[in-house]
């Protein structure tokens, strides 16, 4: 059957608050290929400011740094991991399974290339079959270098008691999935 998106109904303010700084953050990460300097974004109340200067989304950066050094596969690794022939089309493996939905990747500018965060990997080194499922759930549009989603998987969440949906997806992939439904699809009208 075809997926058929649920009205979210309003965004609470917190989400509102996060998507910004996601946004900022993404908007830094997401290459340019014009090769002039990007305008930087800050996240001030319910103002989006462009400026040279970055005060606002400081830690949307630093946040998207830190994760960057967590040593994630590029596409040839995910490759190995994943026992394919070091051949030329085992490369393109990561890549076809990011195009399907089955793999989150989030752009690297430093390494030109994707890279794919670790905790959709299992201990063979395979693809975690729920990936799929988790990545149908998560809003993509307009986020072509994977970042709105990578801060949602990695940050800290009040429906999971303060852990992250990365870290309690290895485990429980279906509480991540159930409770990026109830963040991202939850009719909130409903409820009334």
């Amino acid at each position: 059957l075809p997926f058929t998106p649920v009205s979210p109904g309003p965004p609470t303010p917190h989400l509102v608050a996060r998507i910004r700084v996601c946004n900022a953050a993404v908007n830094l990460a997401t290459p340019d290929l014009s090769g002039s300097p990007a305008p930087s974004t800050t996240v001030e109340g319910d103002a989006v400011e462009t400026q040279n200067e970055l005060p606002g989304t400081v830690s949307a950066i630093e946040f998207r740094d830190e994760l960057l050094k967590k040593g994630w596969p590029d596409a040839r690794q995910v490759a190995e991991l994943g026992g394919k022939a070091p051949a030329s089309e085992a490369t393109t493996y990561a890549i076809r399974a990011q195009a399907r939905g089955d793999l989150l990747g989030v752009w690297s500018a430093p390494r030109h290339c994707f890279l794919y965060p670790d905790f959709q990997f299992n201990c063979s080194g395979t693809i975690r079959k729920d990936v799929a499922v988790l990545l149908a759930v998560l809003p993509s549009e307009g986020d072509r270098a994977g970042w709105r989603r990578t801060f949602w998987l990695y940050s800290p969440l009040a429906l999971l008691d303060g852990r992250t949906p990365a870290d309690i997806f290895i485990d429980d992939p279906a509480l991540v999935i159930a409770a990026a439904r109830e963040e991202f699809l939850l009719d909130r009208d409903a409820i009334w």
